[in-house]
């Protein structure tokens, strides 16, 4: 049995308002969620924690890694949202898996349409993934 609540972070967008709604969801279940964002959109700015990603590639993954470091030890779940991740997703996955840590990755429709298996094959490396959309069903092979 569980001795305290789930604790699970969504990121790294709030594309169309998805994500924060889903963590407004878990939170109103009595689970810890979070939403920790890349850069507030400025139609949905609602997110816990912006990284506030700016400056050039190098400057960005600092950052990125700084907030993954201080996420994993806090965090049993990472929902990533659209398609992305919070690290580059060829060492996102693995890395969660080699520390214990569950994922999802989360397509929401335009993130998937009209690409092909090979193009979408890192998401089968999450621990599970949802497609939020019928209509992004109906365009994914």
């Amino acid at each position: 049995m569980r001795k305290r609540p789930l604790r699970v972070v969504h990121c790294p967008v709030n594309t169309a308002g998805v994500p924060w709604s889903n963590v407004e969801a878990l939170r109103r279940r009595g689970i810890e969620a979070s939403l920790v964002v890349f850069n507030r959109y400025e139609l949905h700015p609602e997110a816990d924690r912006s990284l506030e990603l700016h400056g050039g590639l190098v400057r960005r993954q600092a950052a990125q890694w700084r907030a993954f470091a201080e996420l994993v030890p806090r965090t049993d779940l990472f929902h990533f949202i659209f398609g992305l991740t919070l690290v580059p997703q060829s060492l996102q996955f693995p890395l969660l898996r080699a520390l214990g840590k569950a994922s999802v990755m989360h397509y929401l429709g335009s993130d998937i349409r009209g690409k092909s298996p090979d193009d979408l094959a890192f998401g089968k490396k999450a621990g599970a993934e949802i497609v939020g959309s019928y209509d992004a069903i109906r365009w994914v092979p």
